[in-house]
């Protein structure tokens, strides 16, 4: 027993620690996110022979999911004909975002598929009546109605607090030899001089008060919820709040303050940008605890200047270059 008292008072100093340093952080949350995942999963992980396949670069490390896998949620829903009438591919890929957006209105559910095993033909098939999903299930939907028509498509997670965030996809267009962000839940999407934006372009924008260049394209449809009408509203409170760094005043207060969010053009999102490092959910569905099946470990985030840190997030990359260029064929 004396042997192991040292032992023991190194590890109650260690946990004194760990719990100081999570009670500390401003959202205690994240920072145990980050510690768990960055030093006790792992050890987990090792002893069930689970890790992440090494890659070459970012782009050759994003798991896609193949078209084949898909080939149900193509057929029963008739995408083919959904695309029909486009004469590229952004403008196949934006009429499968209002075909999304068309599904099922903007609401809460509790029954919402866990992001990690998402299928998107099964929630279709078990959906019910007025079922309504949010962003978190309609992204994820048009990631795999693209994928399923052989275009490439990821997830994007935006956040502008840990308790006000948001979820869009981005498609690859050859048409426009880029990356651009699509948004199902408000059935929009971004323009600068007539160009479709990325979320990191779109970041930049925010951070440096661009707004007013960029031209939301929106579609006025029964369950679309974006609010032009308030696009010349009030934008001092919410951009005070991102130069300050006030998360939590926004926690308190953003529900007096909803309009501004569209004055914003919701480029508020934009002022944090992750990426989870794969969309093959239905093929591959991984629990929590796969060091690719929780955003922990499995996403990763550009660090720029202008892109505040949040605990949660242990994978960063300084070349946008890596994520943003042609996926593979």
């Amino acid at each position: 027993m004396r042997a192991l008292l040292p032992v023991l008072v190194v590890l109650a100093a260690a946990g004194l620690a760990l719990a100081i340093a999570v009670t500390r952080a401003p959202y205690p949350r994240l920072r145990a996110e980050h510690l768990a995942f960055r030093f006790l999963a792992p050890i987990g992980q090792a002893v069930l022979g689970l890790r992440r396949q090494p890659a070459a670069t970012v782009r050759d490390g994003f798991a896609f999911e193949r078209p084949e896998e898909l080939r149900e949620l193509r057929r029963d829903h008739d995408l083919d004909a959904v695309v029909g009438g486009a004469a590229n591919d952004f403008e196949r890929w934006v009429a499968l975002m209002h075909w999304a957006r068309d599904r099922f209105p903007h609401r809460p559910n509790a029954a919402a598929p866990d992001a990690q095993s998402f299928d998107g033909a099964a929630l279709l098939a078990r959906r019910r009546g007025d079922d309504g999903y949010l962003c978190g299930t309609i992204a994820p939907l048009l990631v795999q109605a693209v994928t399923s028509l052989g275009g490439r498509a990821r997830r994007v997670d935006l956040r502008f607090t840990p308790h006000d965030s948001h979820v869009v996809a981005e498609v690859w267009s050859a048409h426009f030899g880029k990356w651009l962000v699509l948004d199902p839940d408000y059935d929009i999407w971004f323009a600068v001089g007539g160009v479709p934006q990325h979320a990191l372009e779109l970041h930049a924008l925010w951070a440096r008060g661009a707004i007013d260049t960029v031209r939301v394209h929106w579609r006025d449809s029964p369950h679309n919820i974006y609010r032009s009408d308030l696009e010349a509203g009030r934008r001092d409170f919410l951009q005070s709040i991102f130069a300050t760094r006030d998360w939590r005043r926004w926690d308190r207060e953003r529900d007096r303050h909803k309009g501004e969010r569209f004055a914003v053009r919701l480029l508020n999102y934009y002022s944090h940008v992750s990426f989870p490092w794969r969309n093959d959910w239905r093929s591959r569905p991984l629990p929590w605890w796969h060091p690719e099946g929780n955003h922990v470990q499995g996403s990763l985030v550009i660090a720029v200047p202008t892109m505040p840190e949040w605990d949660d997030f242990l994978r960063r990359v300084t070349d946008a270059d890596a994520l943003y260029g042609p996926p593979p064929a």
